[in-house]
């Protein structure tokens, strides 16, 4: 028995034949055709699941996280960021099960990833935990007894639109010193620019490693930030674990201890921080494993 897990990002979509024990056994990729809008984006995903149900004509149902703000119910996108031109309002779930006569269950991509690692990773056998993902901006998702909490809008656990510091950094939603300006990887990069313009991400890393001074005044100003978000998260939600993953999340065992550090000297509360464990599959498995599942 297979279903298809889609990751719908702003540079490729992410795909792949999933077994029902979330073993992957086939991965394809396009890109998101952005610059051709809705039509370009949904052609993307036509071409994915046709090539993927031609080659695996037992297909049970298809699985797609995407960003934004869904409704779960109707798989319509609420809200999309100018990161997918075109996407608000498009009734993902109705267009595709009239293309391809599959089930297709529809849900925010950091609350798929949620998924993937309640059932196949870090938070199997967990009630509840929280997953932050750090990349290019931030997410949040919350797991309750392996499924993930909504909100009225969609937007339950909107982390990266938290204000960490009033009158701070203008963000792209229009508010002043949201968590997203100061902990996503742009934020970082605009910290590694201030103090050393020549680093990329990688150098940065490779010299934190190296207890390089410039390195470690960068990542304890982003672990301290970092901290002061997990500490609100924990007091706001009392999850029994809270994981890291996204793009960024990937390198937390290099500064994971340090930042369970500076947390104890802002909390008397035991916080359990764990980093994800599927990292760029949790998407793709997480996408499946909710079509199983209904």
């Amino acid at each position: 028995m297979y279903s298809i897990g889609i990751d719908i990002g702003g540079t490729e979509i992410k795909s792949g034949v999933i077994k029902q024990n979330g073993e992957i056994v086939k991965r394809l990729k396009r890109p998101t055709s952005i610059k051709l809008g809705r039509d370009g984006i949904l052609t993307s995903i036509q071409h994915i699941v046709k090539e993927l149900c031609t080659t695996y004509p037992e297909m049970q149902a298809i699985g797609i996280g995407s960003a934004g703000r869904i409704d779960v119910e109707s798989g319509k996108v609420i809200y999309a960021t100018g990161n997918l031109p075109g996407w608000t309002g498009v009734q993902i779930k109705k267009i595709l099960e009239a293309e391809v006569g599959l089930p297709v269950y529809v849900n925010n991509d950091v609350n798929v990833a949620a998924i993937g690692e309640a059932r196949f990773g870090v938070g199997r056998g967990v009630d509840e935990f929280l997953l932050l993902t750090i990349g290019t901006g931030i997410g949040g998702a919350y797991l309750f007894h392996g499924d993930t909490i909504q909100g009225v809008n969609g937007s339950f656990a909107e982390v990266g639109h938290m204000i960490l510091y009033p009158n701070g950094h203008t963000c792209n939603c229009g508010q002043h010193g949201c968590v997203e300006q100061y902990i996503s990887g742009t934020a970082l990069n605009r910290r590694i620019m201030e103090v050393a313009p020549e680093w990329t991400s990688y150098d940065l890393m490779n010299e934190y490693t190296q207890s390089n001074e410039k390195a470690i005044q960068i990542m304890e100003t982003y672990l301290f930030d970092l901290s002061t978000t997990i500490v609100t998260l924990q007091n706001l939600f009392d999850p029994e674990m809270v994981v890291i993953g996204g793009g960024f999340g990937t390198t937390s065992h290099l500064w994971i201890d340090k930042l369970r550090e500076i947390i104890a000297n802002h909390t008397n509360q035991s916080i359990d921080l764990k980093q994800a464990i599927l990292g760029n599959d949790a998407g793709i498995i997480g996408a499946a494993s909710m079509a199983f599942s209904q």
